[in-house]
């Protein structure tokens, strides 16, 4: 169960959030645990690291040091900030921030924000355990890129680098076990994390920096796999918002 914090002293905006975040535990069938604070420096000053997410209320750059005090003991946290205005935006990437809303927040910016988290929530619950010759390694969906065969063998692409794997499973055999958790191949050597596709061109998709191609073979198999991906999740700009747009419609 996901547990969300709402930091707001807006009654208005707050009981608006909380009948958002209502309605969309019954559409997806989930219970989400709301806490809501309406003084900041009482929940920053009894803070516990118990949360999935924080929704904060931006006035002032006050706001903005404490949420970097809390970021500074619990990187873990994601971090959503909303706002009168976007004058504080760019701090949001300080504060490695999950997103930036403007009020009144929407009920379409609920769901998108927690269909982020749920789908991080998923993937960390969701281990691979990868073994090697000397080493046997657990990283977590979210942290690889791709995965890449080359002459029998398969090599993940992670954000601890590159983990080579005697695991005896093939590419359309990890697809199969992973397209629910957005992994799909682009071609015949590459099982790609759509979370991690930063931009399309002509027939290269670049994954996490790395320019993959996607193949004539896997063209359709790939599209329609990423316009479900991107409906699913409310066209998440992972890799919406480089552009990509006119690419994809017109598959």
């Amino acid at each position: 169960m996901l547990s969300l914090a709402i930091v707001d002293n807006d009654y208005q905006n707050v009981i608006a959030m909380k009948n958002a975040l209502i309605h969309y535990q019954k559409e997806i069938g989930k219970k989400i645990k709301i806490n809501d604070f309406d003084c900041s420096d009482d929940f920053i000053s009894n803070y516990l690291p118990n949360y999935d997410a924080i929704i904060f209320s931006v006035s002032d750059l006050n706001d903005i040091r404490a949420l970097e005090k809390i970021r500074s003991f619990d990187e873990r946290v994601d971090i959503v900030l909303i706002s009168d205005t976007s004058k504080y935006a760019l701090c949001g990437y300080r504060l490695d921030a999950l997103d930036y809303l403007l009020k009144p927040v929407s009920y379409c910016d609920i769901k998108r924000i927690m269909n982020q988290l749920l789908l991080k929530d998923n993937e960390k619950e969701t281990p691979v355990v990868i073994l090697s010759r000397n080493q046997i390694t657990k990283v977590f969906l979210s942290e690889i890129y791709y995965i890449e065969i080359c002459n029998h063998t398969l090599a993940f692409h992670t954000s601890k680098g590159i983990i080579s794997a005697c695991n005896g499973k093939s590419l359309k055999e990890l697809e199969a076990k992973l397209m629910d958790k957005n992994f799909i191949r682009c071609n015949s050597s590459y099982l790609i994390n759509l979370n991690y596709c930063h931009e399309i061109k002509g027939d290269e998709i670049n994954v996490a920096g790395d320019l993959l191609r996607i193949s004539r073979a896997f063209k359709n198999h790939f599209y329609e796999n990423l316009n479900r991906y991107l409906q699913k999740n409310l066209l998440i700009n992972a890799i919406y918002k480089y552009g990509a747009k006119s690419t994809i419609q017109n598959y």
